[in-house]
């Protein structure tokens, strides 16, 4: 004998309630007493009600589902936990559901592939986590098809959210500027990685305007070639080893703050007593027992702002949206103190 799945009227007979009550109760919305939405929870598992999601797919027009875009290479398409975090909090606010979706670069620059997510109707909208050398078929694809899609940590026209990571810096610089410090480098070992992530011109762009605007020279630290990781600290040694060194340093990334450390510890200076540090993080650097003073990546708010916008554009798919730069506020640490020399 075929055993046929709880149903809202099923629930509804034994609880002896309407089945808008079931529905409400189910839902969390409605006003209902509170032992009553109790019952029909209890009596729900009881006899191991399921929504019916196509059901309520073919009623609303939509599934209730948003999926999350990645290519396979991992510097282009990083998934911090708290951007992911972030995205599945406000997503589950408006009761969606995220669907991951991994595409071979490979893949994305054949003209006859068409990814299964876009050839079928299977998600409401799209989020876009491919940071730097987006396929240009990958774009053409998106818009083709016309699916509601947001940007992730990218800067584009439209259609997109990232840290605000001009001001970040111009802010950072700006604060090390106000200690007193003037001789202030911009540290970025990305081998010249203006072609990678946004970020890394921009962070120069905003550090540079905070130092011409208060007359001081720039002074851009940067390995034109790649360099292995373990080599950084040597190549660190060679510019905080010069006589007319930095007494204060802007680290591009976490990268660059180690290093950096390792470097100056080698050669016998304090931080922040010889060397003030500032870097951009999610977190902070822990330095030994230190805490890094650091320009906070707002990566859980991108998350919940990407799902907001995500959602403008499931509405009202037309609509193009301006890009959502989120301020990175300064977080204090250990790291720098006032120059007095």
């Amino acid at each position: 004998m075929e055993i046929m799945p709880a149903s809202i009227k099923t629930i509804a007979e034994q609880c002896q309630v309407s089945r808008q009550a079931v529905s409400n109760a189910l839902t969390g919305k409605g006003r209902l007493a509170p032992q009553t939405r109790q019952r029909i929870l209890e009596v729900a598992r009881e006899v191991g009600y399921r929504p019916n999601s196509i059901a309520r797919t073919m009623q609303s027009g939509r599934f209730g589902s948003v999926a999350l875009l990645m290519g396979t290479n991992g510097g282009s398409n990083w998934l911090p936990d708290a951007l992911l975090a972030g995205i599945h909090d406000e997503l589950a606010r408006h009761d969606y559901h995220l669907t991951l979706a991994r595409l071979p670069d490979e893949k994305l620059v054949s003209e006859g592939f068409v990814p299964k997510l876009l050839r079928e109707w299977a998600c409401d909208g799209v989020l876009i986590n491919y940071i730097y050398d987006v396929p240009t078929r990958l774009i053409n694809l998106i818009a083709d098809y016309k699916i509601p899609s947001i940007w992730l940590n990218l800067r584009r026209d439209a259609d997109c959210v990232h840290p605000a990571d001009v001001d970040a810096a111009y802010d950072a610089t700006r604060h090390l500027l106000s200690l007193q410090h003037r001789k202030i480098a911009f540290v970025d070992y990305t081998s010249g990685g203006a072609a990678l992530h946004y970020s890394v011109q921009d962070r120069r762009t905003g550090y540079a305007a905070a130092m011409q605007q208060a007359g001081c020279k720039t002074h851009i630290i940067e390995n034109k070639q790649a360099v292995p990781p373990e080599e950084l600290i040597a190549l660190s040694r060679q510019w905080l080893g010069q006589t007319q060194r930095p007494t204060a340093v802007l680290a591009y990334s976490e990268a660059e703050t180690v290093s950096v450390t390792q470097a100056a510890l080698s050669l016998g200076l304090k931080i922040p007593e010889d060397l003030s540090l500032l870097t951009f993080h999610w977190g902070g650097v822990v330095l030994m027992t230190m805490q890094t003073h650091y320009m906070y990546l707002p990566e859980y708010q991108m998350g919940e702002a990407a799902v907001q916008m995500l959602l403008q554009k499931i509405e009202s798919p037309s609509t193009v949206l301006q890009p959502r730069a989120l301020p990175c506020p300064l977080m204090p640490g250990q790291t720098i103190v006032p120059l007095h020399r």
